[in-house]
């Protein structure tokens, strides 16, 4: 059964679902959601995922800040204050690794079964995700062998 809550003036629904050890349950955003599984959610005039908006609301984020607000407890719907915090994309990096649930640190062979043990390289796209490349893929690409 939803529970209401109101964030910026605006009555909400979530469930709660089983603490994840903290305190609070993590309140689970019943509403629509964006691919990635962050909750969406309509904040002044603009569609914004709703644990940002939450962190705005409860702990004073500026929505038109570069920093990120992440979740200790990893579920991407939530948005309990109280399982949120403000860090760096670096600290999301950092909290992944941790957490091991950098998947792709495990590769040994790029998707064509070149090793990347020797043979990568890391590649920067325009939106600052830096990425690890098989550089034997990239020169056969290029043409050469």
């Amino acid at each position: 059964m939803p529970i209401s809550i109101t964030i910026g003036g605006r009555l909400n629904k979530y469930k709660s679902i089983e603490d994840r050890g903290y305190n609070t349950p993590c309140w689970i955003w019943v509403g629509g959601r964006f691919k990635s599984g962050y909750g969406a959610i309509k904040y002044n005039g603009k569609t914004q995922k709703v644990h940002r908006v939450s962190a705005n609301f409860y702990l004073n984020f500026d929505l038109g800040s570069n920093l990120k607000v992440l979740h200790k407890c990893d579920v991407n719907p939530c948005f309990n204050p109280d399982h949120l915090f403000i860090g760096t994309l670096q600290d999301n990096s950092d909290d992944m690794i941790d957490k091991s649930r950098n998947f792709n640190q495990n590769k040994t062979h790029c998707p064509k079964g070149h090793k990347y043990e020797g043979n990568t390289y890391l590649s920067k796209n325009g939106s600052g995700y830096v990425g690890r490349k098989c550089r034997q893929c990239t020169l056969e690409r290029l043409g050469y062998k």
